[in-house]
Order: structure tokens, then sequence, then C-alpha cells
């Protein structure tokens, strides 16, 4: 692409000097910058917790009068869950990369530990702990939270809750999980739950995110070991 310029030379008007250049293309469009930041999910469990967690609250506040419909907030209800869910799956499996924690995990958890295997299968795969824990913790269900809570004490010795009302209340949460994902929002007797309206929500996500908070500043060093190199 080039631009023209033309000018003439101080004292001498009868010399007319016309001259052309090429005009680099933009390298920074902003608008696909912004596409880019739509698309983009980060590797890191909790980098991607909460970038995920930025979206789902730019949605909301762009929702207008969805926000008064009990399906939007079940919907966002269950995205809430559904990102508590890959969060904790993901960061254990991150973390049980560290031999401590697998090692802990193993002595602690009767589920895994009790496991046995023949010399043959470790002959043939000198990777089978790390394949089986692995794919134990990635058999297991994360919405089912003392299921959860046991895993994070055998692996890391903390629970994944900051405190006891948090437990409590994201454990009722996750039967009205239940209801939304397999009765359309209705409970066992039929009856529509009006519980999931947009307060609700909103301490439900408060709730998660207090979880991932606490997870992620308790096990700092531990994830620190873990993670991806920076690409800047």
């Amino acid at each position: 692409m080039f631009d023209q310029f033309e000018t003439e030379v101080s004292g001498e008007p009868e010399i007319e000097v016309s001259l052309s250049a090429e005009v680099a293309e933009e390298d920074y469009d902003e608008e696909s910058y912004r596409d880019y930041l739509k698309a983009y999910v980060p590797e890191e469990p909790g980098e991607r917790y909460r970038h995920s967690l930025r979206m789902l609250d730019e949605m909301v506040a762009a929702a207008g009068q969805l926000i008064s419909y009990p399906t939007f907030q079940r919907m966002l209800f269950l995205q809430n869950v559904a990102m508590m869910e890959a969060y904790l799956s993901d960061r254990l499996l991150t973390l049980v990369t560290l031999e401590e924690v697998q090692t802990n995990l193993i002595k602690r958890h009767k589920g895994l530990g009790s496991q046995t295997y023949s010399l043959e299968a470790f002959a043939s795969a000198q990777s089978l702990i790390v394949e089986k824990t692995a794919g134990f913790l990635k058999a297991q269900l994360y919405h089912e939270l003392d299921a959860v809570e046991k895993l994070f004490e055998a692996a890391l010795g903390l629970s994944p809750f900051p405190d006891g009302d948090t437990k409590t209340f994201l454990k009722k949460a996750m039967i009205n999980r239940h209801h939304c994902v397999h009765r359309d929002g209705k409970d066992n007797s039929g009856a529509v739950i009006v519980e999931v309206d947009a307060p609700y929500v909103h301490q439900v996500r408060d709730c998660i995110a207090s979880v991932v908070a606490h997870v992620e500043a308790n096990c700092a060093d531990k994830i620190d070991r873990v993670r991806p190199p920076s690409l800047f």
C-alpha cells in the first residue's frame, strides 16, 4: 500500500516534487485482539477458572432482561458448578505430578492405595503408578463434595472448603444441581425449584470463588512448582 505526497522547492516554483511512500499495515487490531481474548483459555487451572469467571460475569452484566428468566439463572448456576468441578479436578491432577503429593494420596486414600497390580504390569509400564493415579482422579465425580474433600485431605492435607458454612451451602447446592441437570429444574415431587434465582446464583458464585481462592492460597508453593513457564 502506497501514499502519494507532493511538495515544492522553496524559491523554485517551477520545480515540482512527487514522492510515494509505502505505508505499513497496522499490526494491532483492537477488535481482533478482543476476539482473541474471548477465545483464549489458559492452561493453568487457577488462571482458567478466573478467566472463565470474568467471561461469565461479563455475560451477566450484558444479559439485560434475560436476568429475570428462571432458565437463564439455572444455566448460570450450572456453569458455575461446572467451573468448580473442572477446577477441583484439574488442580488435583496438576499437583499430583509432585512426588510427595502422589505418595500422600496413595498412602492416605484407601480407594487408590488398596489397588494391586502384578509385576508383569509394572514391567510393561514403568509409569504405571503415575498413570493409575491420574486415571483414578479423572474417574471421580467432582460434584460429590464429601468424596472430593477426602481426596484433597489425603493428597494435600487440607480441605478445599475455607469453612464449614461454605461446605454446607455447596453440598446443598449440589442437590439443586441434580434437579437442574436431570429433572429440568424440578424436584423429586415434580415441583419447579424456585430457589435458583439471581441472589442464590450469586451466592453460589461467591462460595465457589472462595473455594478456589482458599486452595490457591494454601497450595501456592506447590502450584508454583508445577506452573507452566510464562511465554512473556
